[in-house]
């Protein structure tokens, strides 16, 4: 296999891993985020905060971690964070330097240990041979002197123009039920950006929105899709029955407001003793020439996402 690796600027500096059919950028001044994944020579479709619209600068944050000037910036792209949410787990500053490994297939990225929580997070990138797909570990390593509990969450956030599709699962438990879905104070349920169908739930990111709006899901299957610009991004992730995850036992979560749209994977909560790291993956897959289907049309959705297995 051969990879190539290349140093660019521009938001911030990244290094740019390639197949020579995909394209993976990662910043190395902060996170680390993945701010790209795209076909060579093409545009990608993750949300890049290039003008720092979502900068956090609560003056909290500055007391909180003892850091003068602290803020926090979702930086957009693919980013680890930590669940079950809380602001002094969750919003932690990601604003420095990280460490860069290259591997035979692709490269590892690591923080310092979080301030405040003392966990180290760690993001390693992994081409395929030949193939349009990534696999993604993320791994969160407890570096306090005590056990904890938490559950590795990999976010990506996604441009507006899309539609983002999940597949409603189909196990046949009898008289049981066969999926849970969460919901948060703020979503309403006759929302229109949501499509509720048989087969697939669906999700259309609105800049006109006046609210935010988020939902989770017991997604059995492991995939979710994002259709835009005549490309197909899917996501593919673990479920384990036997394990307890957060928010009501969700694997899945998505998030949109005025500017984003976030596809998010969560792993079952984990306790890990001092030293010890808590880990979580993810495929990624990208096709070229899809059309995106209507919001609605379980039809053609079902047609398209079929001729890809």
């Amino acid at each position: 296999m051969s990879v190539t690796y290349e140093n660019i600027g521009g938001f911030g500096n990244k290094l740019r891993i390639s197949n020579g059919i995909v394209n993976v950028d990662v910043s190395t001044d902060f996170g680390p985020n993945i701010l790209n994944f795209s076909f060579v020579g093409k545009e990608g479709f993750f949300f890049n905060d290039e003008e720092m619209k979502l900068k956090n600068t609560n003056p909290d944050l500055e007391k909180m971690y003892g850091i003068k000037g602290a803020f926090w910036d979702n930086y957009g792209g693919h980013r680890l964070w930590e669940s079950p949410e809380r602001k002094v787990r969750t919003v932690i500053p990601t604003n420095e330097k990280v460490e860069v490994e290259k591997t035979p297939m692709g490269a590892i990225f690591k923080t310092n240990p979080m301030p405040w929580v003392n966990t180290q997070h760690e993001t390693e990138v992994v081409l395929r041979e030949g193939k349009a797909e990534v696999e993604i570990y993320h791994r969160i390593t407890n570096r306090n002197a005590w056990a904890i509990e938490l559950a590795p969450w990999a976010i990506t956030v996604m441009k507006h123009g899309g539609l983002e599709v999940m597949p409603v699962p189909k196990e046949q438990t009898g008289l049981l039920p066969n999926t849970a879905i969460s919901l948060w104070p703020y979503t309403k349920l006759n929302d229109k950006r949501y499509y509720f169908g048989e087969n697939y739930i669906m999700l259309k990111p609105d800049s006109n929105a006046p609210k935010s709006t988020k939902i989770g899901i017991m997604q059995k299957e492991g995939k979710a899709y994002y259709f835009i610009n005549n490309m197909l991004f899917e996501k593919q992730f673990a479920f384990e029955a036997d394990k307890t995850y957060p928010d009501f036992g969700m694997n899945f979560e998505t998030y949109t407001d005025k500017t984003i749209l976030e596809c998010e994977t969560v792993a079952p909560l984990t306790k890990i003793d001092c030293g010890e790291t808590a880990c979580h993956s993810e495929v990624w897959k990208l096709y070229d020439n899809v059309e995106m289907p209507e919001m609605g049309d379980e039809e053609k959705t079902e047609k398209i996402l079929s001729s890809l297995k």
